[in-house]
């Protein structure tokens, strides 16, 4: 069976990072209803919901965005994304290494 691309690319961190932030989301989430409820009922007004929705969507964007960086990183680190910097002196080593096990084979 094919391994997972995140496990294969040593992003399962980021990836329970993002998991354990669901929790907070949700919460978020909870404040905003709740908000928009006392909205309705004339206790806050519009623009403090604008204000948490606001909010709310920046601590959204920033957590996918710190997410897909540090993803972005561990492939460019691994050398698992195409513009990531090749090392020659690793690709002679490794082609060195084939062609002795060819040549002792």
């Amino acid at each position: 069976m094919a391994r997972d691309p995140s496990e294969m690319a040593g992003t399962e961190r980021a990836r329970g990072l993002l998991m354990q932030s669901e929790k907070a989301v949700e919460d978020m989430l909870l404040v905003f209803d709740s908000m928009a409820e006392r909205m309705r009922a004339g206790e806050v007004s519009e623009g403090d919901v604008v204000k948490v929705l606001t909010a709310y969507t920046r601590a959204r964007s920033r957590l996918i965005e710190e997410v897909v960086k540090h993803e972005n990183q561990v492939l460019f680190d691994k050398k698992q994304v195409a513009h990531a910097p090749l090392d020659f002196e690793e690709l002679r080593r490794d082609i060195g290494r084939k062609l002795d096990r060819l040549r002792n084979a």
